[in-house]
């Protein structure tokens, strides 16, 4: 799992893959910026989230329970 920051937005995003990198916060293409490893540090809560529960939506998509929108901290 790779990390890149946006350094115009400042969002951090997460993927598989390091190709083709688009920001998903503004839209910006990162592809260029070097990936860094994403590591399990604490505030990283993509990578230390637990399983939660996984609830079905129509068109046979699941969503984590844990991140409903409205359920969640700002």
């Amino acid at each position: 799992m790779y990390k890149k920051t946006c350094p115009f937005c400042h969002g951090d995003s997460y993927s598989a893959a390091s190709g083709s990198w688009i920001c998903p916060y503004c839209r910006s293409d990162l592809s260029s910026l070097p990936p860094e490893p994403a590591t399990g540090k604490a505030g990283n809560r993509a990578a230390n989230r637990g399983p939660g529960k996984v609830v079905p939506l129509h068109g046979g998509n699941s969503v984590n329970e844990e991140y409903k929108p409205g359920k969640n901290p700002a």
